[in-house]
């Protein structure tokens, strides 16, 4: 699952079926404010990658028991640099991935990243959240550390679920790249 820039989406549904009993209404859940600048949010069920151990994994399964955090090497790394000024940026970009088939209704995968940095105060702040259907509420949020190469991530130790990338700086502007395993979604993206 390379990064890029188009809509499409690998789903791998024909043998998902949802037992009436379970909640697939696809709901925006509340989404988790904190104070924390390190903890990782994802309003999903905890009991695994679907919630529901019924609906056959496929393809959802393999990607979400293959992908490996700490595995930055699909990521291009000409442009890793310092980050040398100040800023504050909003990027959005659509996921390439494989959505969960244990939530119906869900497409249109996206991401948007908030970045605040003042290098006067050695600040690198961002937040981030994975969003479906063109809804302006997340579906999982996360506060992201970022350094002061680009590089950033919301893993902390013993975290099933979150997003990791690099920013990318072209003439003065950035664009952000990388890989995202939410509750709901597995995939990479380009935001700018």
């Amino acid at each position: 699952m390379c990064g890029g820039g188009g809509n499409e989406i690998s789903i791998n549904t024909p043998d998902a079926t949802v037992p009436e009993n379970t909640d697939s209404s696809g709901d925006t859940p509340e989404e988790d404010e904190t104070d924390s600048e390190t903890e990782t949010t994802d309003d999903g069920p905890s009991d695994g990658p679907t919630g529901n151990t019924s609906i056959p994994l496929g393809e959802w399964g393999t990607a979400w028991n293959t992908f490996d955090p700490s595995d930055t090497s699909f990521l291009p790394s000409a442009n890793k640099q310092e980050i040398n000024a100040n800023f504050r940026a909003t990027y959005e970009g659509a996921i390439e991935g494989v959505i969960n088939p244990g939530y119906d209704g869900l497409s249109d995968p996206t991401i948007k990243l908030d970045v605040d940095v003042d290098i006067d105060d050695n600040s690198f702040e961002m937040s981030g959240g994975v969003y479906f259907n063109n809804e302006d509420n997340p579906y999982s949020s996360y506060n992201i550390d970022l350094m002061s190469d680009g590089s950033f991530t919301s893993f902390q130790e013993n975290d099933k679920t979150g997003l990791y990338g690099q920013l990318y700086e072209d003439g003065g502007t950035y664009e952000a790249r990388g890989r995202v395993k939410s509750t709901y979604i597995v995939g990479s993206y380009i935001a700018n």
